[in-house]
């Protein structure tokens, strides 16, 4: 529940165009510059995993042979890596402006 605060939130302030999707909207106003200080934040086994999957589009089975790691150590650490950068990215769109800070009641 908690992953769609951001998503919910730009619904609710009636942010987006019809054409857009919210999460698409914060998206496009993060710059290269963002993502990468995003990206440096990640431990060194966190960001491998993401540029060889989110980045270069390597399958987990190829993830595993390249880094010589179990497939599931790569699917638990590019879950954990994704939830990193999400909350890291949502620092940024509160930083900039783009959302509201979510309350403890939220």
């Amino acid at each position: 529940i908690e992953e769609f605060y951001l998503y919910d939130h730009l619904i609710d302030s009636g942010v987006q165009p019809a054409s857009e999707r919210p999460e698409d909207i914060v998206l496009n106003r993060l710059t290269a510059e963002d993502v990468l200080k995003a990206l440096d934040s990640l431990s060194e086994e966190f960001r491998h995993v993401v540029l060889l999957a989110d980045v270069e589009g390597f399958t987990y089975r190829e993830i595993a042979e390249i880094l010589d790691i179990p497939v599931g150590t790569v699917m638990s650490r590019l879950y954990r890596a994704r939830r990193r950068l999400q909350g890291s990215l949502y620092d940024f769109a509160v930083q900039s402006g783009y959302i509201k800070e979510r309350s403890d009641n939220d």
